[in-house]
């Protein structure tokens, strides 16, 4: 069993980024998130514990090794699935109001599930419950800080 402890930044194409688990990246790009904790990512190979392509790039990293790597969507998060996107009575809401684009968390048949609400009518929510990556190429810049071989 091989586990990596990594550094990492995520970026759409146009550079943006969208996830790091470094702290001075985060405050430079005006994503912080206070008690989120900023330290590396420990990595088990081949448990899935992260997306594929994320995973294949670690692969042959050693300690000290950096790498930038750009994901196609079916080494990310897949493509859109379009019966993820699902129309629902308004009134299944109880009252709380949202907005187009909202990300919700709710509960279905007992599952907690997040979804984008896509648009409405007085009576209607369509939602989406794709991954918000889904479809998106991502760009990563990978520093590995430690392997650990048991």
């Amino acid at each position: 069993m091989r586990t990596v402890s990594v550094w990492y930044e995520g970026r759409f194409n146009d550079g943006q980024l969208f996830d790091t688990n470094r702290e001075d990246v985060a405050k430079k790009e005006h994503t912080f998130i206070e008690g989120r904790p900023y330290e590396p990512l420990s990595v088990i190979l081949g448990e899935h514990q992260v997306i594929s392509g994320f995973e294949e790039a670690l692969e042959d990293m050693q300690p000290g090794d950096t790498k930038t790597v750009t994901l196609l969507p079916q080494k990310a998060y897949g493509e859109k699935n379009a019966s993820y996107v699902q129309t629902f009575d308004k009134k299944s809401l109880n009252g709380q109001s949202v907005n187009d684009g909202d990300v919700l968390h709710i509960s279905i048949n007992r599952q907690h599930r997040t979804a984008t609400v896509v648009s409405q009518t007085d009576t209607g929510i369509i939602l989406d419950f794709n991954h918000p990556l889904v479809g998106k190429t991502l760009v990563f810049t990978l520093e590995v800080v430690s392997v650990n071989e048991s």
